[in-house]
């Protein structure tokens, strides 16, 4: 992996608090196959059976976009 640190992102916990919503969301989605795709997976453990995902910052920044709501319409004053 070539990128600079401050442009990866390691783990679904940090991609989660990157994006504003929680762990287990980010988790569903990537299950939904709506989340982006991971650039690389680290197997850690001493059987080395569970891994950490690692995503590329501007990957998740072009996603921001779409989970983001509109929120509430605004109200408009009548005259």
């Amino acid at each position: 992996m070539e990128e600079k640190k401050e442009e990866i992102i390691y783990g679904a916990k940090a991609a989660a608090k990157y994006l504003g919503m929680n762990r287990r969301t980010v988790h569903r989605l990537i299950l939904q196959g709506i989340f982006p795709k991971h650039i690389e997976e680290i197997p850690v453990g001493e059987d080395r059976e569970m891994s950490i995902k690692v995503w590329k910052k501007i990957d998740l920044d072009g996603y921001k976009p779409q989970i983001r709501t509109k929120g509430r319409p605004k109200a408009t004053m009548s005259k």
